[in-house]
């Protein structure tokens, strides 16, 4: 019942499947990349954020995406993670290292993560939550588990602090908070040109309804592997115009 539901919801926005041989990972379509390079020019005049940066080494395919021009915001609450970052774009001052996590409320959080891994040997240090539960269903052992005060941000008062009004990329890993972070913008006053998130560890339900919510939003999927790509659909027939994004 589950999967015919799904199906469903996936048809009515043009995210059909099939069954059928994988492609090769070397030939496998980046979506994304094709989202970004056709829609913005390489130089400047772009602003985009990235939450959940983690130290953007390893599995990111949004990073390398990134001009030097561009006004970049990574958020990454974890101090040694936000360190390295510092470290690798210390000669840009177009990037922005925000040492924060992104909440329902501005304020101090408590932030779970896996204990003992802060030197970027290990994919689970970027498993990091407001949620134990998500960081202890990835390690499977709650004695690893260890928690740390970090600054919150809403989204509206991270843009506010960057003096963002108008955001051209928005990207979220967000260790299943992806759909919370979604439902902070503000549709009406600030669409994003494209927008990437990881389903992944999203529940049935808020996979669902991040879905609808950017579809009702005015916003063409796909779905990548674990992530899915959202672009505006206006941006579609007007990918370059002059004047404004």
């Amino acid at each position: 019942m589950l999967k015919s539901i799904a199906k469903g919801v996936l048809r009515r926005h043009g995210l059909g499947s099939h069954k059928g041989p994988d492609v090769p990972s070397k030939h496998l379509l980046n979506v994304l990349e094709l989202a970004v390079t056709s829609l913005f020019d390489q130089d400047a005049g772009v602003t985009c954020i990235q939450i959940g940066a983690n130290d953007c080494a390893g599995y990111d395919p949004f990073v390398p995406l990134i001009r030097p021009g561009w006004k970049s915001i990574l958020v990454e609450p974890q101090p040694w993670a936000a360190d390295r970052l510092d470290a690798t774009y210390a000669d840009n001052a177009n990037i922005h290292v925000e040492r924060s996590v992104i909440a329902a409320a501005s304020g101090v959080a408590k932030l779970y993560h896996v204990s003992g891994l802060d030197d970027g040997s290990s994919m689970l240090e970027g498993v990091a939550s407001l949620s134990r539960d998500h960081v202890v269903r990835h390690v499977g052992d709650e004695n690893r588990i260890a928690t740390i005060e970090v600054l919150a941000l809403t989204f509206a008062d991270l843009k506010q602090k960057y003096g963002i009004e108008q955001l051209d990329i928005l990207s979220i890993d967000a260790e299943g908070f992806d759909f919370e972070i979604l439902k902070m913008i503000d549709f009406e006053a600030d669409r994003p040109s494209v927008i990437f998130y990881e389903h992944r560890n999203l529940a049935f339900e808020d996979a669902e309804s991040a879905i609808e919510l950017l579809a009702d939003a005015g916003y063409h999927l796909a779905r990548v592997g674990m992530d899915t790509v959202a672009v505006r659909t206006d941006r579609l027939t007007n990918p370059k115009p002059a004047d404004s994004r």
